[in-house]
């Protein structure tokens, strides 16, 4: 998201800094940005000087696969590096359409997978996602979210501890709820410390609280929102008062009360959900009242709420991207019939069953390390070991890497061109950008689409006969085929480019693809009915456990030599267990254990503990299962919000 410069002198890369002149970042650079040429220049970094052969004998593996078993049993689990890479999804997406196989995985389903859910059965589009209207809203609610850490979740502000203080200098309000006093709820008006998973109950009270102060805006929902949904909602969310919300949350009432009143005053809002939403033990219920909240406030798509970014290079005023949320049987996990593919992939919880029963023998892992992110390494480990093939495209050693029979090393973002193309509807604006290489990469780390160019020639795959005389940039323009700036524009203006569109309005009502919004989706009303119902969690797990992101850390990519991150815990945890500051604990949930060092601070609320997910060690992942407590519309997993004990180690 972020402007860069990069400062060279021959092929090494000295340093990096942020782009003044970037209409976004605005010079802005994070940590992670700044940490690109010790990453560039890293020892570590893999290497193939051989890597035409190793993609020959590949080749050679996979037609025996597709010999004996048929091309639908190899596949792909596409994490962060792929995404972030336009030429290289491009090629790769294309070589397993052309196979043709359905066993396609990407992190998106251990992430976010009710950011494109909700959308769908709200509005008909589940590639929409809401911004906050940075420069008008009176009020910004976040809920589960830290963006002066992450900068956001499936949208993102650059630079956001900057643009918080902005809206504040304002008169905006911020409301945070969020169990840790993180560094955007240090900056709140009124920070709610909720007890993890309570959000549902949060975001009923306020929706309910909007209808019983008569602020609902009525004659945006009687444009925009079926009517019966409306009453639906209000039906639902009336026995949501502020005691009840504060009971359920566990936080004071007056806080409870200082949130309705900011929400009811502030007319419309902007309200985001982040990782703690979307990774907890209600992820669409959330989302969904978040929406609801958005809806009944007349925020959505309205100048001072949430806008939605038609975008640059898909434009979506001119055609909205819509994939079938299921497109059939015939691509649901055989060995998980209680689980559903959704928008072409499976759930990663699926991964391991489908390597047990033999549907998949061949697996690519293209920039991603999920023996440290999805459930249960331990099994997952015994999976790949069972793999005909473990092809991994990575730019350094992880522990998936070193589990691989085959290492692709490719190369890394400052070694090829790319587009802004993943991140196309996240900016706070139309905007993208092109950039070419920075430096040349060594003869062993191809740009990752040309060692799938080469696999589908050695497969003989349609399509693909010439693709390896292709060139970056002319395979970015055909990513930028659509685009309302011309490839050529883009080439030509490095600094990237932010182009008039439509403001807002242009999608509801008039292009919602069902005319109306509903704002009661069936789906989501039973699993509302039965998150209010569910037990508490299991007798002799006193603490409850929630994920969060680190400043230096980009999902599983982890900095080299780098201390494990601790399990934070408040003194009074600490105290009643016996523990002390910096002393080895071993957690324990339902699903398994890990271990950590321990950090008390009043930072958390009692009786709530933390750690970041995609660690080897501490790992989140450990304490997980891909059986018990995952959601059945998405297949997401529950990685915050997990019951544990705390021991000392």
């Amino acid at each position: 998201m972020c402007g860069i410069v990069v400062d060279v002198d021959g092929d090494r890369v000295v340093r990096v800094s942020g782009d003044p002149d970037h209409p976004v970042s605005e010079g802005y650079l994070c940590p992670k940005g700044r940490a690109l040429p010790a990453l560039h220049h890293d020892p570590a970094r893999l290497a193939d000087p051989a890597w035409e052969a190793t993609v020959d004998g590949l080749a050679v593996r996979l037609a025996g696969l597709i010999e004996r078993h048929g091309p639908g049993v190899i596949g792909a689990y596409r994490a962060t590096h792929w995404a972030f890479d336009g030429a290289g999804r491009a090629v790769a997406d294309r070589f397993f359409r052309a196979l043709p196989t359905t066993q396609l995985y990407s992190a998106l389903t251990v992430d976010a997978p009710s950011k494109t859910l909700v959308p769908d059965l709200v509005a008909g589009a589940p590639f929409v996602f809401p911004v906050p209207d940075w420069d008008a809203t009176r009020l910004l609610l976040l809920v589960g979210q830290n963006p002066v850490v992450s900068h956001g979740h499936s949208t993102a502000r650059p630079n956001a501890l900057v643009t918080l203080r902005r809206l504040r200098a304002r008169g905006a309000r911020l409301v945070v709820a969020d169990p840790r006093r993180t560094e955007t709820a240090r900056l709140a008006d009124v920070h709610l410390p909720v007890r993890p998973g309570s959000d549902p109950a949060l975001l009923a009270g306020l929706v309910r609280a909007v209808f019983a102060a008569g602020a609902a805006d009525g004659a945006y929902l009687a444009a925009c929102a079926g009517a019966g949904s409306v009453e639906d909602l209000r039906r639902l969310v009336d026995p949501f008062t502020p005691d009840v919300v504060a009971r359920r949350c566990s936080v004071e009432p007056a806080l409870v009360e200082a949130a309705i009143t900011a929400v009811v005053d502030a007319g419309r809002l902007s309200v985001q959900t982040g990782t703690g939403v979307s990774m907890g033990p209600a992820p669409n219920v959330g989302e969904w009242l978040a929406w609801a909240l958005a809806a009944v406030t007349g925020s959505l798509d309205r100048p001072g709420g949430v806008l939605f970014n038609p975008g640059v290079l898909r434009p979506q005023d001119q055609g909205l991207v819509t994939r079938p949320r299921h497109a059939g049987p015939e691509r649901d996990p055989a060995s998980r019939p209680e689980l559903r593919a959704s928008y072409g992939e499976i759930p990663c919880t699926a991964l391991t069953d489908e390597i047990d029963a033999g549907s998949l023998r061949a697996l690519f892992v293209l920039g991603g390390n999920p023996l440290t992110t999805l459930p249960g390494s331990a099994r997952l480990r015994r999976s790949f070991a069972g793999l005909d093939v473990l092809a991994v495209c990575d730019i350094r050693p992880t522990e998936t890497t070193a589990a691989a029979t085959h290492v692709l090393p490719v190369a890394g973002q400052l070694e090829r061109s790319d587009l802004t193309s993943f991140l196309d509807g996240y900016f706070p604006f139309p905007f993208a950008q092109h950039t070419g290489p920075v430096v040349a990469p060594p003869a062993g780390r191809p740009p990752m689409w040309r060692v799938f160019a080469r696999l589908g020639r050695r497969l003989a795959l349609p399509g693909f006969a010439d693709l390896e005389a292709e060139t970056d940039d002319g395979l970015l323009a055909g990513v930028a085929r659509r685009s309302r700036v011309p490839f050529a524009d883009l080439a030509a203006t490095p600094g990237g480019v932010a182009p008039d569109g439509p403001g807002p309005g242009w999608l509801i009502p008039d292009r919602l693809p069902a005319g109306r919004l509903d704002l009661t989706p069936p789906e989501l009303v039973a699993q509302f009915t039965a998150w209010r119902s569910a037990p508490e969690p299991p007798p002799g797990f006193s603490l409850v456990l929630v994920n969060r992101r680190q400043l230096r850390q980009s999902n599983s990519l982890l900095r080299s030599g780098a201390d494990p991150p601790p399990l934070l815990m408040h003194p009074d945890d600490a105290a009643r267990l016996g523990l002390k500051d910096r002393q080895p604990v071993r957690l324990t949930s339902p699903a398994g254990s890990t271990e950590a060092a321990l950090a008390a601070t009043d930072a958390i609320r009692p009786g709530v503990v933390s750690l970041p997910h995609g660690w080897p060690t501490p790992g989140v992942n450990e304490l997980t299962s891909s059986v018990a407590d995952v959601d059945p519309l998405t297949g997401m997993p529950l990685l915050t919000g997990l019951p544990v004990e705390v021991l000392p180690a």
